[in-house]
């Protein structure tokens, strides 16, 4: 009894984390209606993120934080910055393509992490992992011949594109997380990887020359950067993570290949995103070749 209770609880945990996180890519284009850009997006919900995990790790984790070795600091600088990227190479492909094709070829990370740890760390791989790679290739593939086949072909191309490089950048992150699970808490590796993805971003942001084009600090501005802050990524990709660590890789693969689904499903309520006979092929054959790839 109770631990079917356990297992509903991660179940209902997992479709709560999966509609949370939905809703970053509706909250991302509210803010581009308002002309912010990409750059300022992905800084304003890193940084919210940070700030809104200092005072409980001031409060809580204060001696934990400071015994963290160098080493991993140097790996959480490294994992803050790709983060960081794949951020923006995300946010920026939603300027040129739906939400449901950037959502899904966004969340082909786990066949990437599949084939990068496959090609670049020897490691083993059953025929499934390999059949979801090729499925999810072939999905990507299709997607791709449909916006060449499209009108405006370049618009779509570059937000495939930028959508295929945040998938990549992902993937590497998620790599390096797995690489020192061991070594730091779950808590601290956050913290310390969303500092320094913010802090990254600034450096860009006060580097570019257009850092502000556009942008008002609103109060609906503002609360729009606060929900994304801690919605999709304090709360929703949080409990992710903290799930991977108690429950099989199988549920969690599904659970992250939901996503997609839910994205579309708010993309079309919201700005009324239709999702053609194409497209849905090449959405199932992404989504289920995802699943297969990141299935143990």
């Amino acid at each position: 009894m109770n631990r079917n209770l356990g297992e509903y609880s991660f179940v209902l945990s997992l479709v709560l984390a999966i509609v949370i996180i939905s809703t970053a890519s509706v909250f991302i284009r509210l803010l581009q209606a308002e002309g912010i850009s990409s750059l300022l997006i992905a800084h304003g919900r890193m940084a919210c993120a940070f700030f809104l995990l200092l005072p409980l790790v001031f409060i809580f984790r204060r001696n934990e934080i400071q015994r963290v070795g160098i080493a991993i600091i140097g790996v959480t600088v490294i994992s803050g910055i790709i983060l960081g990227l794949h951020f923006i190479f995300w946010i920026e492909s939603l300027l040129y393509i739906s939400i449901a094709e950037s959502t899904a070829l966004v969340t082909t990370s786990p066949a990437w992490v599949t084939l990068f740890s496959f090609i670049l760390l020897k490691e083993s791989v059953n025929y499934r992992n390999i059949l979801g790679v090729i499925i999810s290739g072939l999905g990507g593939l299709f997607l791709f011949n449909t916006g060449v086949s499209d009108g405006d072909s370049s618009q779509a191309i570059q937000g495939y594109l930028f959508a295929s490089g945040g998938a990549i950048l992902m993937a590497v992150y998620l790599i390096l997380a797995r690489a020192v699970k061991n070594k730091i808490q779950l808590f601290e590796y956050v913290f310390l990887t969303y500092g320094f993805a913010s802090l990254s971003l600034s450096v860009l942001l006060f580097s570019s020359s257009d850092k502000l084009s556009g942008f008002i600090f609103t109060q609906e501005v503002l609360l729009i950067f606060f929900l994304l802050a801690l919605g999709p990524q304090v709360v929703g990709h949080t409990i992710i993570i903290s799930i991977t660590r108690k429950v099989s890789a199988t549920l969690v693969s599904l659970a992250i290949v939901c996503e997609p689904i839910g994205a579309a499903v708010l993309g079309y309520m919201f700005f009324c995103e239709r999702v053609g006979g194409v497209h849905l092929m090449s959405f199932i054959l992404l989504i289920f070749g995802v699943f297969l790839a990141s299935k143990n």
